[in-house]
């Protein structure tokens, strides 16, 4: 997911160093009582991220153009919207409010 959003920031030109990417995973690993990464993970994470990058561009073929399914997601999310608010645990968690 990490380097899926990084590319999507260079596509929508956004780009994000790396660094800042790198600190923003360590902020989330501190929230959740985790320790931050040490140099040699960042440099293992680096090159993890670097390489779903080249793999992604491979599999779209550097065609940026692609065509989403949006007519297909807007039914989905309806769907699963309506199947949340009735879900127990979720109304609980509202107070019983829709």
């Amino acid at each position: 997911a990490v380097g899926a959003s990084f590319l999507a920031c260079k596509v929508v030109d956004m780009p994000r160093r790396m660094r800042g990417l790198l600190r923003a995973w360590n902020q989330h690993r501190v929230s959740n009582d985790e320790p931050e990464l040490g140099e040699e993970e960042q440099k293992k994470m680096t090159d993890r991220i670097l390489k779903v990058e080249f793999l992604l561009l491979r599999v779209l073929r550097f065609n940026f153009d692609v065509q989403l399914p949006t007519e297909f997601l807007e039914p989905l999310a309806s769907n699963l919207l309506v199947r949340l608010t009735q879900h127990e645990a979720f109304r609980k968690q509202c107070g019983n409010r829709p």
